[in-house]
């Protein structure tokens, strides 16, 4: 297996965006990439042999050179632009990182402009206090150089390894070295009868073209610039890894209107487009968007950390049928010269479903906060709010959605999982009786045994017409703690995201200690309202990520202040075996609770006699107090007592 990281850093410009080692591979050395003649760039990429290196050179395997981004195609490497470098390789376990890349002005006198060196820092992590994973970890950065006046160069790389060093060392040696040229680019020839292709990109040039989650789609618009008007275009779009495919087009900008037919092919597709006597595509600059391109990502299959779409074998027509090819490369005399062609990049992302097991709870707060200290390899970015890095806001961006997801309950209902539940007698979830602090209602909810968790999602009803929810607090700072409300439900979310997370047998011996969160509310109106808290349901995760079945004490809690008998809503409603419900009263007193149907008949008797004070749960079987099954249909539940009589409606469907 391969596991993959990223690594960028930009000093003094912008890096531009990296093919993969293995999708370059993949492309042939004919590969060109159609320019203009007037502002040609070069891309220049030399990979190391497949015997075996010194261990410098096996950390760095491709070095590519490009002018000023974006790296698409659009300009050459040309004085006065910064010139932007890619490196890409392989680090030998999880425990080796790129420390750092840097520029390196080495302490020499010359009589002409020099570049400066590119020095690459690898990390061994030898103070790491904890175990390796034996695996080729596919790594990619890049630097940005000061721009250079017109002249031949050398592109000097220098890969050096430290051990968890607080300072970086001075290079001594250089691990690989690269000729290029820059070009004045102050006179260019007349354009030829060429065309340019590309991809509209964003303005900066790391962030990608467009993100894809597993099960959706992601649109790219692609477009050429001509030295002469076009009425016809035909080329391949080639997708690389494959997995996303190519589902769907819409013409825009110039080309609307025109006739437009595609095929597939085994990496893609195969497109036309003409029209029939009306404007042709203008000439000269700027690019010309011709159509959006949608591809959809399969659902429940892992999407690539990146996917390249490749615009190849173009060919235009003019109004009077003459052929228009793409524009020819600039000559390049640099050693194994290899050009890549327009692509754009799409990025894929996890959508918070961090174990890719078809479902987004709190299991995936805990990967990926695992993932985010280091502690597990990281399978793709879990870029959630798409800007293009994965940090602790994409850890609360997922948790606020995760908090909006109703979990399967009790767990071992859910769909079959790749790793089972596991009971943990350690952990536990109660509830306190609510306390008033001034205005406000606290409820206390204990964890126990919180050291054995890593996420937990806590929910339950409440009375959302005569309460808010302030806030949750925590008395461990270790913890992120959330809460949100959402038809008449509380839902609270806590993920350990401080300090470290033990796992494995350092989770089995770890100090048992408790996690004490507070639900405020507040009253709507004036002083409070009464009402009652639901039961609490739990969806808990161990620090592994695996799901924890642990038992919940958290009944029905009343709240103070109603000076009203009060019938809650049946649930469920409409019922067919049995449904159940409440009845708050605000003093102890003798109530006469019953069913009547549509008549004002009563049907059932449910008590008839002394009550206490509080909140007490009822069920009704929709039998009759003769023990017959009544007929579907709709009746009331209406409780008397000495303060008044209240009633509600419900649905019966009929016996089972």
């Amino acid at each position: 297996m391969q596991r993959h990281f990223v690594f960028a850093l930009l000093l003094g410009g912008a890096l531009a965006a990296m093919i993969p080692a293995a999708t370059l591979a993949a492309r042939t050395a004919t590969d060109t990439t159609p320019v203009l003649p007037a502002s040609g760039t070069m891309m220049r990429t030399f990979r190391a042999d497949s015997a075996a290196l010194p261990e410098s050179l096996s950390y760095l395997e491709t070095v590519a050179l490009c002018g000023s981004p974006p790296c698409d195609g659009s300009h050459p490497l040309c004085a006065g632009d910064s010139l932007t470098v890619r490196l890409s390789g392989h680090l030998p376990s999880s425990c080796f990182s790129i420390r750092k890349i840097a520029i390196y002005y080495p302490p020499i006198v010359s009589i002409r402009p020099f570049a400066p060196w590119v020095v690459v820092y690898v990390d061994d992590g030898a103070c790491l206090d904890r175990p390796c994973i034996p695996e080729r970890w596919e790594w990619h950065g890049g630097v940005v150089l000061p721009p250079l006046p017109p002249g031949p160069y050398s592109l000097d790389v220098a890969v050096v390894r430290v051990s968890c060093a607080d300072s970086l060392p001075a290079p001594t040696s250089i691990t690989r070295t690269m000729p290029f040229n820059v070009a004045s680019c102050d006179s260019q020839p007349p354009p030829e009868q060429c065309l340019v292709a590309n991809w509209v990109h964003p303005g900066d040039p790391t962030v990608c073209d467009a993100t894809i989650t597993p099960g959706g789609d992601a649109q790219v618009t692609f477009g050429v610039q001509s030295a002469v008007p076009l009425s016809g275009l035909q080329g391949e779009f080639t997708v690389a890894p494959s997995t996303l495919k190519i589902t769907g087009f819409e013409l825009t900008g110039n080309a609307y209107g025109y006739h437009f037919g595609w095929s597939p092919t085994a990496t893609g597709i195969r497109w036309f487009l003409f029209n029939d006597g009306g404007a042709p595509i203008p000439s000269g600059p700027p690019l010309k968007p011709l159509f959006n391109v949608t591809l959809h990502a399969p659902a429940g299959e892992p999407v690539p950390v990146e996917t390249y779409i490749f615009a190849e074998n173009l060919l235009g027509s003019d109004p009077s049928g003459n052929a228009v090819p793409t524009c020819p490369p600039p000559s390049d005399t640099s050693p194994q010269p290899r050009y890549a062609p327009p692509f754009a990049r799409i990025c894929g992302t996890a959508a918070c479903d961090a174990n890719n097991d078809g479902h987004t709870d709190v299991r995936d707060l805990v990967m990926m906060v695992n993932c985010l200290h280091g502690g597990v390899a990281c399978a793709t970015s879990y870029d959630c709010d798409h800007n293009g890095t994965f940090t602790l806001d994409d850890v609360l961006c997922c948790a606020w959605k995760i908090l909006r997801v109703r979990p399967c309950l009790p767990p071992e209902t859910c769909d079959p999982d790749s790793t089972p539940p596991r009971k943990d007698a350690n952990v536990r979830v109660t509830s306190g009786v609510p306390v008033e602090h001034g205005n406000e209602m606290h409820l206390p909810v204990h964890i126990e045994g919180a050291a054995h968790v890593g996420a937990a999602r806590l929910a339950m009803r409440f009375p959302s017409d005569r309460w808010r929810i302030l806030g949750v607090e925590s008395n461990d700072p270790a913890w992120l703690t959330l809460v949100d409300s959402e038809q008449g439900e509380a839902i609270i979310g806590a993920i350990r995201i401080g300090g470290a997370i033990p796992r494995g047998a350092a989770a089995a011996s770890a100090t048992i200690g408790d996690l004490e969160l507070t639900l405020r509310l507040e009253p709507l109106n004036g002083p409070a309202s009464g009402g009652e808290l639901g039961a609490i349901s739990a969806d808990l995760s161990a620090t592994d990520g695996v799901r924890l079945i642990a038992p919940v004490v958290a009944p029905v809690r009343p709240l103070p202040g109603s000076p009203y008998v009060e019938l809650s809503k049946n649930r469920p409603e409409p019922f067919t075996g049995e449904t159940r419900f409440t009845l708050s009263l605000p003093v102890s007193g003798n109530v006469e609770l019953g069913v009547f149907d549509l008549s004002g008949r009563r049907v059932a008797t449910l008590h008839h006699g002394a009550l206490k004070a509080g909140v007490t749960e009822f069920a009704w079987n929709g039998h009759a107090d003769s023990g017959a099954q009544l007929g579907a249909g709709v009746y009331f539940y209406r409780a008397g007592t000495a303060q008044g009589s209240v009633s509600r409606r419900m649905v019966y469907l009929g016996g089972r």
